[in-house]
């Protein structure tokens, strides 16, 4: 959202007792608000990638161990025929 879009919230007919100097300040702290929110957001996004990663790495090490231990067990078992 960006300023001159969000000076439309503040329509004149709905705060006529308000000076243009107060609904500038008005918008200047619902664009601060926007832009904590977005930070937040960006914030949990990254620790929900990091959290997969941290998840991930140990899951597929596990998995391709497994894979590699099934793997030699079978070819093993063809060498000896």
């Amino acid at each position: 959202m960006t300023r001159s879009s969000m000076i439309t919230i503040y329509p004149p007919e709905q705060y006529q007792d308000l000076t243009t100097d107060e609904i500038e300040q008005l918008v200047e702290e619902e664009f601060n608000t926007s832009i904590q929110n977005e930070k937040g957001r960006a914030f949990k996004d990254m620790l929900r990638g990091v959290l997969l990663v941290i998840i991930a790495i140990p899951l597929f090490t596990f998995h391709w161990k497994k894979a590699q231990t099934i793997w030699c067990r079978d070819s093993d078992i063809e060498d000896t025929d």
